[in-house]
């Protein structure tokens, strides 16, 4: 996903949908930021989920991207958002040890006391 002249070639060909496997999910949790720009210009929402309730931000999160972390935060994706589970985006910071997106969520005042569970 990170080569973006075959992103520009494959977005001229898929449309967006409704798939539970946006490749704006793919984008966040390999930290591509500009190919996550494209695929907003191209109609694809940075608000999306897999089946497990993982977000964009869950995603960026797991994959420690601090700067696409930030650019979700921007965009407007929800940091209060649950995945089925109940874990928020802090959560998962948390429990997989992202310390960089863990401060970044905290500074931003996404913190409201102990993350709820211990293990994903």
């Amino acid at each position: 996903m990170g080569n973006q002249e075959c992103v520009k070639v494959l977005l001229q060909v898929t449309p967006p949908n409704s798939v539970t496997e946006s490749p704006v999910l793919h984008a966040s949790r390999g930290g591509h930021k500009e190919v996550m720009k494209m695929l907003v210009e191209a109609g694809w929402s940075l608000n999306c989920s897999d089946s497990a309730g993982f977000t964009s931000l869950h995603y960026a999160v797991m994959g420690g991207n601090v700067e696409v972390t930030e650019y979700l935060l921007q965009q407007g994706v929800s940091p209060l958002q649950e995945n089925l589970e109940g874990l928020l985006p802090l959560d998962v910071a948390t429990n997989l040890k992202q310390h960089g997106v863990k401060t970044l969520l905290t500074k931003k005042g996404y913190q409201n006391g102990p993350t709820r569970v211990t293990k994903l």
